[in-house]
């Protein structure tokens, strides 16, 4: 199950950025053409615009004209374009009426196509104008432009200029062949990697998929345990139904226990859950850390004068903090209850709180009780991780305590760590940012 929904995530993702890619690559290659396409005939439209604007040059040319017979042809204009493709250029002279005047010279250019027609519409208009072949059934295409002229004594009203583009039409068309392959192979080389990309994504989610579900495994034992006692225990008592409740005194205080147990593991839960949400919240006040601890320590001062221990508070300068009283209260709690349960009668814990260099409130709990194999420090932060069971059980812990703790000290924005100490002991240490 677990699988398959994995497999269906990772489609969904591999298909989401393959739509992605898609997208951003064909918007890339629309926009690469168009630019290429506009580019491609800049140069061409900028040289008719500077005829268009230049009448004195038009007129100079005309006046260049060969005049030679009066009722022969005009000739071939001795132009000399200064634009590109200047020996693909033609001149096309037109009287008022739509007749070209130089229709040898004409003729003599567009061998074989077919005559340009007059569109008085579309004067002082670059457009794109496209001349049949008549042999070949082929098309050349022409930029054009056509100018009204001032009076002259050639009956000349207007002068077309056309431009051949066939060339420039065919490097576009490369252009935009070798554009839209180069983004097909990218777009593949993209799918490639969101493949990756998804399997990259799931890790996280499928981290944090198997750590949910342990858990809810493990939470599920926990509150297996206790409830299973309480419903033996009360079982217990209706196989005796006219015993008191002294005779049956122990069965009920072995229920009250395990139910002060689940009070507390379903206390935890939810707190850890509430951080899980990031729904925890921070009730910070400043207080004086030196005060504080004292605070903490006081009531373990008997328990530590009843198990034959002592409890040492290695003071220094105080300070102010802005804190979460009650959540760094329970910090504090259980590393010292921890600290209590591995230390051994006529041991010593330790308490120091100090400010450091980084301006970092920092408070250690030392107990002198065995080492915590080295592969296994990094873990002891990990819910329901115990060391040793058989151990946690006889000290009563559900694994909830340090993760709670370390939990508590990242929402104040700081860390908690734990290492051995020789000859024997373990130190805790969290350091929390004081601004």
């Amino acid at each position: 199950m677990k699988s398959t929904a994995s497999k269906k995530q990772r489609l969904k993702f591999f298909l989401i950025n393959c739509g992605a890619f898609a997208i951003i690559f064909s918007l890339l290659s629309f926009i690469t053409i168009q630019v290429i396409q506009y580019s491609a005939y800049t140069e061409t439209d900028s040289t008719l615009e500077r005829m268009a604007n230049n009448p004195r040059l038009l007129d100079r040319e005309i006046g260049m004209l060969n005049t030679e017979g009066k009722d022969g042809p005009i000739g071939t204009p001795k132009f000399d374009f200064d634009g590109p493709n200047k020996f693909n250029t033609v001149i096309v002279l037109w009287d008022k009426n739509g007749k070209i005047l130089n229709d040898s010279s004409v003729n003599d250019k567009l061998e074989n196509l077919e005559e340009p027609v007059f569109d008085k519409k579309n004067t002082d208009t670059i457009s794109t104008l496209a001349l049949k072949n008549t042999n070949t059934d082929s098309k050349f295409s022409f930029r054009s432009i056509t100018i009204p002229t001032s009076e002259n004594n050639l009956d000349i009203a207007y002068i077309q200029v056309l431009v051949n583009i066939n060339q420039i039409d065919e490097a576009v068309k490369q252009s935009r062949l070798i554009i839209l392959i180069c983004m097909f192979i990218f777009w593949i080389l993209s799918l490639v990697i969101s493949y990756g990309l998804s399997e990259f994504a799931m890790r996280p989610i499928l981290k944090s998929w198997k750590k949910q579900q342990e858990f809810v495994e493990n939470a599920s034992h926990e509150l297996r345990t206790p409830l299973t006692i309480i419903r033996l225990n009360l079982e217990k008592l209706f196989t005796h139904p006219n015993n008191t409740i002294i005779d049956e005194s122990e069965h009920i205080a072995q229920a009250l226990n395990e139910a002060q147990r689940l009070t507390k593991l379903t206390s935890d839960l939810l707190l850890l859950a509430k951080g899980d949400s990031n729904t925890l919240v921070l009730d910070k006040e400043i207080i004086d850390t030196n005060t504080f601890i004292h605070k903490v320590l006081d009531p373990f001062q008997l328990l530590a004068e009843e198990q034959e221990k002592q409890l040492i508070f290695k003071e220094n300068d105080s300070f102010n903090a802005n804190i979460d009283v009650a959540k760094l209260h329970q910090v504090l709690l259980i590393l010292l209850d921890n600290a209590f349960k591995y230390t051994k009668s006529g041991d010593d814990i330790t308490v120091t709180s100090s400010l450091t260099s980084k301006k970092q409130w920092e408070v250690s709990i030392k107990n002198s009780g065995p080492h915590i194999n080295e592969d296994k420090l990094s873990h002891i932060f990990t819910r329901f991780y115990r060391e040793d069971d058989s151990r946690s059980k006889e000290t009563g812990g559900n694994g909830l305590g340090l993760s709670i703790a370390k939990q508590i000290i990242e929402e104040h924005g700081g860390n908690i760590q734990a290492k051995n100490v020789s000859p024997t002991g373990v130190i805790f240490t969290f350091r929390l940012p004081n601004k």
